[in-house]
Parts: structure tokens; C-alpha cells; sequence
């Protein structure tokens, strides 16, 4: 996270991959966004759980995204 934070405030894209994360991470990442929410483009995220709380979320936080890509985890 640390590394994202660092370059947060140049970023329009931003794909994480590879690890599942939880609501609560998906919010941490989305608060480094919340000083420009209209910059960031685009974003793709694996996510154990898509909730209408996750994309109410996205909608308010990221108001100015124009693709999002969210890879659910299989719960199988």
C-alpha cells in the first residue's frame, strides 16, 4: 500500500491483481483517491466479495471512473 500511496497523486489506472481483497482493503485503496476522485480512469481489482456496499462505494468515492474490472473470488 505504501508504494500506491507514493504515486497516488499521478495515477488514472490502477490494477491490482493476484490477491483477493476485502471491503475494507478495497476502501483503504480507494481513499488514496479521495483528494481527485474525477482522475482516476480506470481500475481493476480482485475482490473476495461484490457487494452493493462495494459499488455504492466505487460510485461515491470514484465518481469519474470510466471502466472498472472487479474479479470475484470463487466461493466453490
Amino acid at each position: 500500500m505504501s508504494l500506491i500511496r507514493r504515486v497516488a497523486n499521478s495515477l488514472t489506472c490502477l490494477r491490482l491483481t493476484y490477491r483477493y481483497l476485502t471491503y475494507l482493503e478495497v476502501a483503504d485503496v480507494i481513499d488514496l483517491f479521495h483528494h481527485r476522485p474525477h482522475d482516476m480512469q480506470h481500475l481493476s481489482l480482485d475482490v473476495t466479495l461484490a457487494t452493493p456496499n462495494l459499488f455504492g462505494l466505487l460510485a461515491r468515492k470514484l465518481p469519474g471512473l470510466l471502466s472498472l474490472t472487479l474479479v470475484i473470488e470463487d466461493a466453490n
